[in-house]
C-alpha cells in the first residue's frame, strides 16, 4: 500500500524564501541517502483557507514501513538535527498528514479486498483458530526479541556500515494511541473483542497496550476507551503496521471493532526516557539561551556555530 506525506508550512517572511529554497536543498542532500523519495513541492495559488505563503511538499512512498525507515533514519541524523533550528525560524507553523494512495483506476485499495474475502469465504476458519489460539494462552504471548531489528541491522543479521557522512543517534521509542468513544451497552462486547485482539497481535509481535477508560477527563466523554502501545523505533511500528494491513485474521477483527464505537482517533507520540538525552538541537537551543541570558557575547557565536 503507498503513503503520502505532506507537510504544510507557512513561510515566515516572503523575502526569506531564498533562504527557503536554500535550505530544502540542503535538506535533500541529505534526506535522499535515508530513503526518502523525491518530493513535489507546490506554493499556494489559490487555496481556500492557507495563507499566500504557504508551502507544500508531497512524498510518496512504497509502503508503510518504507515510510517509517526513513522517518526513523531521519529523526536519528544529527546533520539534519543542524538544520532544525533554521527549519523553524523560516516557519510561522507546519502541519504534516499521512494519506493512502489509491492506484488509478483501483474501486478500492488491495487491503480492502483482502479483508472482503477474509470475511466471506474464512470467517469460520479464522473463528476456529481464534479459540484455538484463546485455549492456548495460558499466559500471555511474549513479544519475541527477533521481531525487533535496529536500522543499522542488515537481512543477515550482520551490523551494516554506514555511510561515514550520516552522522546518527540510536532509534526513538514510538506511542501509537488510540482514542474511542464506545456506544453505550457495547463495553462487554469491547473487552472481549480486546482480549481476542491482543492474542492475535502479540502472537505476530505488536507489543500489548496498556489500556484506560475515562474517570475525569475534562471535556471528554465518560464512554472514552484508549490504547496505547509503545513500539521500540518508529521504523518498528511501520513495520508492524505494513504487516497488519495484509494480515487477515487482524482485518477481521478491524471490521469488527468498527460496530463498537462512534469516532476514534489516533495518534503518533515520541516517548521521551528517563536519562536520555533530548534532541541535539534542543540542547543548543537551551545553551544558546542561557549564554544570550549572561552576557556571555564569544560563549553564544560558538554554540550558534554548531546550530
Amino acid at each position: 500500500m503507498k503513503i503520502m506525506h505532506r507537510r504544510l508550512q507557512e513561510v515566515r517572511d516572503e523575502r526569506q524564501l531564498g533562504r527557503v529554497f536554500a535550505l530544502e536543498a540542503r535538506s535533500e542532500e541529505l534526506m535522499r541517502p535515508l530513503g526518502h523519495p523525491e518530493p513535489e513541492r507546490f506554493r499556494v495559488f489559490a487555496a481556500g483557507e492557507l495563507h499566500s505563503q504557504t508551502r507544500i511538499q508531497e512524498r510518496t512512498y512504497a509502503s508503510f514501513a518504507e515510510w517509517a525507515a526513513a522517518i526513523e533514519a531521519s529523526a536519528a541524523s544529527l546533520d539534519l538535527a543542524a538544520l532544525e533550528p533554521e527549519r523553524r525560524d523560516l516557519f510561522e507553523w507546519e502541519r504534516e498528514e499521512l494519506f493512502y494512495v489509491d492506484a488509478f483506476g483501483d474501486t478500492v485499495p488491495a487491503w480492502v479486498e483482502l479483508v472482503d474475502q477474509a470475511v466471506q469465504t474464512q470467517r469460520e476458519a479464522a473463528a476456529a483458530k481464534l479459540d484455538e489460539l484463546l485455549a492456548a494462552a495460558g499466559r500471555q504471548p511474549a513479544v519475541p526479541e527477533s521481531a525487533y531489528r535496529a536500522p543499522d541491522i542488515a537481512e543477515d543479521g550482520e551490523p551494516s556500515e554506514a555511510p561515514a557522512a550520516i552522522r546518527t543517534r540510536k532509534p526513538m521509542p514510538i506511542m501509537y494511541r488510540q482514542i474511542q468513544e464506545i456506544r453505550p451497552g457495547m463495553w462487554q462486547q469491547q473487552f472481549e473483542l480486546e482480549h481476542r485482539t491482543d492474542v492475535v497481535e502479540s502472537a505476530a509481535g505488536h507489543p500489548l497496550p496498556n489500556r484506560h477508560r475515562a474517570f475525569a477527563a475534562g471535556s471528554l466523554d465518560s464512554q472514552l476507551r484508549i490504547h496505547q502501545r509503545v513500539y521500540p523505533s518508529i521504523a518498528d511500528w511501520g513495520r508492524f503496521f505494513e504487516e497488519w494491513t495484509t494480515h487477515e485474521e487482524m482485518q477481521a477483527l478491524e471490521i469488527e471493532r468498527r460496530q463498537f464505537y462512534t469516532w476514534e482517533r489516533e495518534e503518533l507520540l515520541y516517548v521521551d526516557l528517563p536519562g536520555e538525552r533530548p534532541i541535539r538541537w534542543m540542547e543548543l537551543m537551551v545553551e544558546a539561551h542561557g549564554a544570550a541570558s549572561a552576557g556571555d557575547s564569544a560563549e553564544l557565536r560558538s554554540i550558534l556555530r554548531h546550530l
